[in-house]
């Protein structure tokens, strides 16, 4: 079964930016998205230890079925920071 992402890679695998322009930005999506789930769902989103700058990390990820809407969050992000 399809496992849970996090932003980064959700955005990633959905081919709309350049790798180098996700990761300046991930770490403000990544909170944008957290802050509109929990506006959305009522709740905290999912956690997953990732190996982040060579430390272990808790990192927010999503279920399969919010990815198109995560990239519609993000999408309209971008386009409020231009």
């Amino acid at each position: 079964s399809p496992v849970p992402l996090t932003v980064s890679e959700i955005i990633h695998d959905s081919d709309m930016y350049k790798s180098s322009y996700i990761q300046k930005k991930r770490s403000s999506w990544g909170r944008h998205v957290a802050t509109k789930y929990r506006e959305t769902y009522n709740k905290e989103p999912g956690t997953t230890g990732k190996l982040v700058n060579g430390h272990n990390v808790n990192v927010f990820v999503y279920p399969p079925e919010l990815f198109s809407e995560i990239n519609n969050w993000n999408l309209k992000l971008h386009f409020f920071e231009i």
